[in-house]
């Protein structure tokens, strides 16, 4: 995610991937959204996040009024070469009560090679009639300790849909 607020208009974005690997595997979407007046961004650093803890990695403290927020989250997890699972529902999206309003629907396993020991996932929420002020987390709990950085934008809209798919096989 990338915040750039004084764009020309005619602005060029590029995504590039380095690897110290002999395989590395990537994918790449680029959504460019103009005219939002009102958002907010927050690049945290890498946080360390012990085994059965959670912990906060990223928050965002907004000065919105009350209305339809959007929140996107790009959460990137290094498990220190530590094999563990993230099981489904470890990684979230919370408001200022603590309620989830996003979260992984699936676990991510982390292998200890150079391929396996890092993965990013990628939430989206939308909170409807959100209070005014409204503060958002981005949490993670880990089987194991590791480092976690995330990314987050929100940004009010005067009308916008949304569907969280269900989990299908």
């Amino acid at each position: 995610l990338i915040s750039n607020h004084t764009g020309s208009g005619n602005d060029a974005y590029n995504v590039t991937a380095l690897t110290d690997a002999t395989v590395m595997f990537g994918e790449a979407k680029i959504v460019v959204i103009s005219g939002v007046s009102t958002y907010l961004f927050n690049d945290s650093a890498s946080i360390a996040f012990s085994a059965a803890t959670e912990t906060t990695i990223v928050e965002l403290n907004t000065s919105f009024p009350t209305g339809d927020n959007i929140i996107l989250a790009n959460i990137q997890i290094d498990n220190g070469a530590t094999a563990q699972n993230i099981t489904a529902g470890d990684i979230k999206i919370k408001d200022t009560s603590g309620a989830v309003l996003s979260q992984n629907e699936f676990r991510m396993q982390f292998g200890t090679s150079n391929t396996l020991d890092v993965q990013s996932i990628f939430l989206i929420a939308k909170d409807t009639g959100a209070s005014a002020n409204e503060n958002y987390t981005v949490t993670v709990t880990g089987a194991q300790g590791g480092d976690a950085e995330a990314k987050i934008i929100a940004f009010q809209v005067q009308a916008s849909a949304f569907y969280d798919g269900e989990s299908t096989a």
